[in-house]
């Protein structure tokens, strides 16, 4: 994804997902912790009042004040990873995770496709402001990355042993499993720091949502985190009990709705939003 103030890719997919009742052949995904359906909604700060805004539908995993610090010395890089996949494996896994934890409304749910969108290591705007507050207090001959690493380790977390300098390889995202076998979401070392995914899943009929998080250190900044589901109309939306708080970070980690701390499921297809026991969320 490109390196700018707020971007968005539109990517045309093979399936065909349904969102709030409505059918989408193309997905919009932002570097800001949300997608988008019917069109591309390029809102920059996290607001408490999404329902307001009209015209797009939105899916916000976690919408944040982020803020994308390319080529900036000491800081590991940011990635936003997005694909669709027919992945037999991964088609199945996202069946038992609906099935074993839907009622009536997902006990049949079989996929034939997934839309995997990995938010990985997402800086946020105080981020910056620490760096470059930072730096204002040497000359551009006295600094080193090194010791902006030490000064914010909450920031730029160890990895694998490594001091936190950027990686020369890219990750691949095939790396990055949603569906862990067991205990908490988990995910290679460099999810850390603000490391959260969505997974749309459909059988051309039916949609559900899988939101899964891993270390959200992000709680304050200008603005609390977002997440909610939007459809666009100005009257149905859903929020998560948390957001826009302090506090939502540890929530989604450490919560569920899905017997998996750090996992959240939600079924998007229909008028209304569900949760895991087939209850309408949405108002």
């Amino acid at each position: 994804m490109r390196t700018c103030d707020i971007c968005y890719d539109e990517v045309e997919v093979n399936g065909t997902y349904r969102v709030f009742g409505e059918s989408y052949d193309s997905i919009y995904v932002t570097d800001r912790g949300y997608l988008s359906f019917g069109s591309a909604f390029t809102v920059l700060y996290p607001n408490n009042h999404l329902q307001a805004f009209t015209g797009a539908t939105v899916v916000a995993p976690l919408w944040l004040d982020m803020y994308q610090y390319a080529n900036m010395p000491g800081l590991q890089p940011f990635h936003i990873w997005y694909r669709e996949t027919t992945d037999p494996t991964l088609l199945t896994k996202a069946q038992e995770a609906v099935q074993q934890n839907f009622g009536s409304c997902g006990d049949l749910f079989t996929p034939t496709h997934l839309f995997i969108v990995t938010w990985q290591r997402m800086p946020s705007y105080c981020d910056y402001i620490d760096y470059y507050s930072y730096y204002s207090s040497y000359s551009s001959s006295e600094y080193s990355s090194s010791e902006y690493s030490s000064y914010k380790r909450d920031v730029t977390e160890e990895e694998d042993g490594e001091t936190g300098e950027p990686s020369a390889e890219r990750p691949d995202m095939s790396d990055v499993n949603p569906f862990p076998p067991e205990g908490k979401v988990t995910g290679p070392g460099e999810w850390a720091q603000n490391g959260f995914q969505a997974v749309i899943a459909t059988d051309g009929c039916d949609t559900f949502a899988l939101f899964n998080y891993r270390d959200i250190e992000y709680e304050y900044c200008y603005y609390y985190g977002l997440t909610a589901i939007n459809a666009g109309d100005g009257i149905r939306y859903w929020k998560h009990p948390d957001t826009y708080q302090a506090g939502l970070g540890q929530a989604l980690t450490e919560g569920t709705n899905a017997g998996l701390a750090g996992r959240w499921i939600y079924k998007l297809s229909e008028s209304q939003i569900r949760d895991p026991d087939c209850a309408v969320i949405s108002d």
